[in-house]
């Protein structure tokens, strides 16, 4: 699959408490054109899972690779414990929390 790479979840703390960082690497068929990712909520949903939605990507490893980043202010740093990406109703990754990063 040539849809992405590089996907890291991090706690960062900023200056107003802490912050969720979700950032990779997706492929999209034009320069011009880029993705998006957006928090979603799947039927049935764990909200210590932080769930995203990616659009406008394609599958094609002549795809043009665009930085992603979703980034979300939070009350803890246990908030979420796992973020889940899919395109679609397809789960395209699930990643671990990194630790605190300053």
């Amino acid at each position: 699959m040539f849809l992405s790479r590089d996907w890291k979840a991090r706690i960062i703390r900023t200056d107003l408490g802490f912050e969720i960082r979700v950032s990779g690497c997706a492929r999209t068929g034009m320069h011009t054109i880029l993705p998006e990712i957006n928090k979603i909520y799947p039927p049935d949903f764990d909200k210590r899972i932080l769930h995203l939605g990616l659009s406008h990507v394609v599958d094609n490893p002549h795809g043009i690779l665009h930085d992603v980043i979703y980034q979300e202010p939070v009350a803890s740093i246990g908030e979420y414990r796992s973020v889940r990406v899919f395109i679609g109703s397809e789960l395209l990754v699930e990643m671990d929390i990194i630790d605190l990063e300053e």
